[in-house]
């Protein structure tokens, strides 16, 4: 069943989070787990976070020895961050966590004592979203097999995300599984479901254990701009070329996730006029899709699809927004 007690290595890239680096540090270096080895890369981040982190880390004597802050001599992204993390550490298991996030001092025990019940592979588990109004708890979805964890990431029908999930080291370093460097919008997209895929075994602990702060306006996720709208399509073509010959479900999959991406940034860029030309192309890219695959997008979204009219759209998205707004208040 894999070591007694494995070690765990937490990886966090650092760029802009001197408002949060000394939470999210101070609850990992808390866990109640104690065979963990710290890994943060610093992408050049042009604040305090290093000198905080590096206060942080002088009240933690006892763990000196198994913390390592790595030093990129540029600014290269989130992805590269990553990168860099996973080729600098030496645990069994690796357990991403974003500088503005934190974690449950028991999240490390609890993940552990699951993998070793039945040799998981990847280990997933729950979360508290912090929006600036409220709390919401999100458990992760339960699959019967590695393929199905696969299937269900490539078409986007779950949390794509790197962080919440506990992953065997080896899987990276046997298949050759890196995110592309550049591509920082969507770049966890690009990896999951490859891990996913060439995992033997998955597993679940049906708890919230991160923190991830949804009111962080800085984040990648909360800015749309073409560079980051066209990343996100570089990540699906990087899924595509590893899926579109595996079989009719991961074809099917593909399908499913493109009309996905596809609405979010209608939406997302139907009321600005810079983005009309792309606009039509992602209006172009739903041509020669299975329409009857349509009906995977939640219906409240779904009506941009079938608007043809940009304005159209817009005040359609206006109108949806005001009501969820009204609904969230009440």
């Amino acid at each position: 069943m894999g070591n007694i007690r494995p070690l765990i290595s937490i990886c966090v890239p650092i760029y802009g989070a001197e408002k949060y680096i000394e939470r999210c540090a101070t609850t990992l270096f808390e866990q109640t787990y104690d065979n963990i080895e710290y890994i943060f890369v610093n992408d050049c981040t042009k604040d305090n976070s290093i000198q905080i982190l590096k206060q942080i880390i002088s009240k933690h004597t006892r763990l000196q020895s198994l913390i390592r802050i790595i030093e990129h001599d540029r600014n290269r992204g989130l992805a590269a961050a990553r990168n860099t993390a996973i080729e600098n550490c030496n645990g069994d298991f690796i357990l991403h966590v974003d500088s503005d996030d934190y974690i449950e001092i028991n999240t490390v025990e609890l993940l552990v004592k699951k993998q070793q019940e039945n040799n998981a592979d990847i280990i997933s588990f729950g979360m508290y979203m912090h929006k600036s109004t409220k709390t919401v708890i999100i458990n992760p979805p339960y699959f019967s097999s590695a393929k199905e964890m696969a299937v269900c990431l490539i078409a986007r029908k779950v949390g794509i995300n790197l962080w919440g999930k506990m992953i065997r080291r080896s899987l990276y370093k046997e298949n050759d599984i890196r995110a592309e460097e550049g591509v920082n919008m969507g770049e966890d997209y690009s990896v999951t479901p490859r891990l996913a895929y060439y995992s033997k075994k998955v597993d679940i602990v049906n708890k919230p254990l991160y923190h991830y702060d949804w009111t962080n306006i800085n984040s990648y996720s909360h800015n749309f701009s073409l560079q980051n709208a066209r990343q996100t399509w570089m990540a699906f073509e990087i899924i595509e070329r590893e899926f579109v010959n595996k079989g009719e479900q991961y074809t099917k999959a593909l399908d499913i996730a493109k009309i996905d991406i596809i609405t979010n940034q209608i939406i997302a860029c139907c009321n600005d006029k810079r983005y009309i030309e792309y606009f039509a192309s992602l209006k172009e890219k739903l041509r020669g899709i299975n329409k009857k695959l349509w009906k995977t997008v939640e219906s409240k979204r779904r009506v941009v699809l079938y608007l043809k009219n940009r304005r159209l759209i817009s005040i359609y998205v206006y109108i949806a927004t005001f009501v969820k707004n009204i609904l969230y208040r009440a």
